[in-house]
């Protein structure tokens, strides 16, 4: 478990805090968070992988409280779910699911972060820019 949230958790946050004065001196000051859907707390309906998504609603909390510090810094916050993409961490799921390419989501992530605004901070994004329930 302490792996999980050091991982999921903890890095997502010690990276935005240690490039944070970065951010404010940039021209685009964003922050991209890859969550899961599985963070979403409204979209459990039965029990699975409950330290991934503890970490991934955790994360989402975490950072939803952290854009609101970094707000008036003009510094934008973004979580997004990138689906189901086929890599080593869904390699169980080849063959049963459909996956996503790795070249897909990083499209998909990059069009979204494109449209960030510090009035969409803290949004949770899915995939494909709809924002997902908490």
């Amino acid at each position: 478990f302490d792996d999980v949230m050091n991982t999921n958790v903890r890095g997502p946050l010690k990276i935005t805090e240690a490039f944070t004065e970065h951010l404010a001196m940039s021209k685009q000051k964003k922050v991209m968070v890859v969550t899961s859907s599985e963070g979403s707390i409204a979209g459990v309906t039965s029990n699975r992988q409950p330290f991934y998504r503890g970490s991934k609603a955790a994360v989402n909390m975490v950072m939803k409280n952290v854009s609101y510090a970094l707000k008036d810094r003009g510094i934008s916050i973004a979580l997004i779910n990138p689906g189901p993409v086929d890599t080593d961490m869904m390699a169980a799921a080849r063959g049963r699911m459909p996956l996503r390419t790795t070249e897909l989501a990083v499209k998909e992530l990059s069009a979204i972060m494109e449209t960030l605004t510090v009035e969409k901070t803290a949004t949770f994004f899915n995939f494909d820019g709809a924002p997902l329930p908490w």
